[in-house]
């Protein structure tokens, strides 16, 4: 495992209670370019010691604790924001106000970053969401009241330039701009009042069609050099909740561990990886028109518009055999990978590792491919998205 750690920090030791002022944070690395991870060979050994550390009782207690104050303020900023159209769900929240020591885990896995954003969260319903002025003159100074200010973050030039943002020559040496910890991953054409100076900080739905927006704060009392931060969601209301829960639970939880194959990582030819890529996306996209985007569009519709639509959810059995032939592709590619790699293997325990993980792959992508079919018959069956059946109010493991 390789923890690389920054050195040379320096923060301000003042946090400006304005809401429109970005604390910044400066960093000295004499040889290392970012703060990453790698959890390297011994990936299960490593993982189930980082994630025995977020277990320990002490720490779950510790995050409990500031989780619940958090709650207690976004109910106190909810009930005087009601008349612009915001309200808190706390039995939904109260579902997972703290990251998995599992999820967390599997974050890092994924992004190689230690850093963990979201390990508080909670959502909150906004139905004049399109309409940013509540965003920028109530919503962020209302928590700024209560001492939660909009965290500062690194973002790169290059994912600046589509937003026509103009860097200072300072920016432009360094390579990256502070700004705050916001993505308004809204669709532009809907967005009815804007503000000049988040223009840079409006992205895209997702490709499922999902829209939110993303604030990470931190409080303005926590001196640390790596301050905690709390992650919140803003969506529409309460059916867009639900249609999160559902697309999330069946849909984005299979489709993302596609990506995580042993074989997919490692492939080196190029041709067998644009492959799996393609199937990967065809699954992806095959799912996102026949029912997340219809899920989302139901709930936004109700939510925002009072629009109470019965758009119809169902995937075609021509879908279904073009699902399964995309997983059979990706299984085959597979299959010569570990057969060519197993040939070539040097040593005992690299044969080892590789059989291991073929047997790992195999097992993943046959959990996937069983996990989506059934969610595709619940959907087919479910029909519509006002038949869906209410959040489940049980903890999620």
């Amino acid at each position: 495992m390789k923890i690389f750690s920054i050195s040379g920090y320096q923060r301000n030791p003042q946090i400006s209670s304005n809401y429109n002022q970005i604390q910044y944070y400066n960093y000295k690395l004499p040889s290392l370019k970012r703060d990453t991870v790698s959890f390297g060979q011994a990936s299960h050994s490593v993982a189930h010691a980082f994630e025995c550390q977020l277990s320990k009782e002490i720490n779950v207690n510790r995050l409990n604790r500031i989780a619940t104050t958090y709650l207690d303020i976004i109910e106190g900023v909810a009930t005087k924001l009601k008349k612009y159209g915001v309200e808190f769900d706390r039995e939904y929240c109260e579902r997972s106000p703290i990251k998995s020591p599992g999820a967390c885990v599997s974050k890092v896995t994924r992004s190689g970053s230690l850093k963990i954003p979201d390990m508080i969260r909670a959502t909150l319903y906004c139905k004049n969401i399109y309409d940013l002025s509540v965003l920028k003159e109530q919503i962020i100074p209302e928590f700024a009241q209560r001492g939660f200010l909009l965290a500062p973050k690194e973002v790169s030039l290059e994912k600046l330039e589509s937003t026509g943002y103009i860097p200072t020559k300072t920016e432009q040496k360094r390579g990256y701009v502070i700004k705050r910890d916001l993505d308004i991953r809204l669709d532009n054409e809907q967005i009815t009042k804007t503000v000049p100076e988040y223009a840079s900080y409006i992205s895209k739905p997702q490709d499922s069609g999902y829209e939110d927006i993303q604030l990470r704060f931190i409080r303005s009392y926590d001196t640390k050099e790596n301050p905690l931060q709390h992650e919140l969601i803003i969506i529409p209301g309460e059916n867009y909740a639900k249609a999160k829960h559902y697309e999330s639970e069946k849909i984005y939880k299979q489709t993302r561990q596609l990506a995580e194959l042993n074989f997919y990582k490692n492939i080196k030819k190029e041709d067998s990886r644009n492959m799996i890529k393609r199937c990967i996306l065809l699954i992806k996209s095959t799912l996102s028109s026949n029912i997340s985007e219809k899920l989302f569009e139901s709930a936004k519709n109700i939510d925002v518009y009072g629009i109470n639509t019965d758009m119809q959810i169902n995937i075609s059995e021509g879908d279904i055999a073009n699902i399964k032939k995309y997983f059979s592709m990706i299984k085959a590619e597979g299959k010569k990978y570990y057969d060519l790699a197993e040939q070539r293997a040097r040593s005992p325990q690299r044969l080892k590792k590789l059989k291991k993980e073929h047997e790992q792959d195999s097992k993943k992508l046959a959990e996937i491919q069983k996990a989506l079919l059934e969610s595709i018959e619940f959907f087919n069956k479910t029909k519509t998205f006002k038949k869906l059946p209410e959040i489940p109010k049980t903890k999620p493991e």
